[in-house]
Parts: structure tokens; sequence; C-alpha cells
């Protein structure tokens, strides 16, 4: 979990946990409720931002691919059934 679950668990609850939790158990809400949401968000846009970056040479790899399926549908070997 790192320094980060700990350190916002202390932000949020100060010096004193309530009653019913004990610090290991208000570690995990934090974990769950706070931590795991941001990062995932923050893996999300990541992945956004490479993807936009890349946008250029992503579709110079992928047309040749598309032409190449364009042009195998164009040349397709008829079908014999007869023979």
């Amino acid at each position: 979990m790192g320094f980060t679950a700990p350190i916002i668990t202390y932000l949020t609850y100060g010096n004193g946990l309530p009653a019913n939790l004990d610090y290991a158990t208000a570690i995990i809400h934090v974990w769950k409720d706070y931590v795991r949401p941001i990062a995932i968000g923050g893996m999300l846009v990541g992945a956004a931002y490479t993807l936009w970056k890349m946008r250029k040479s992503l579709i110079t790899g992928i047309a040749p691919f598309g032409r190449r399926c364009k042009e195998s549908r164009l040349r397709r070997i008829p079908n014999n059934k007869n023979r």
C-alpha cells in the first residue's frame, strides 16, 4: 500500500480513530475509497495521453494492414463447388 494510505488515513481521521475502527481497518477503508480510484484515474489519463501522442505513428503502422485487407477482399478466389 505504500505511504499514501497511512498519510491519507492520518489526514482523514486526525489523531483519533472512531471507536468502531482499528488502524488496519481504517487504512483498508482509505485504500479502497481514496487511493485506488486516484490510481486508476491516473492510469487511464496516462493511457489516453500516450495514445494521443502516438496517434500519428499508430496510424502509420495500422494503415498498410487495412489496405492489405481491402486488397485481399477484392482478389478473393471464387468458390468452385462444381468440382
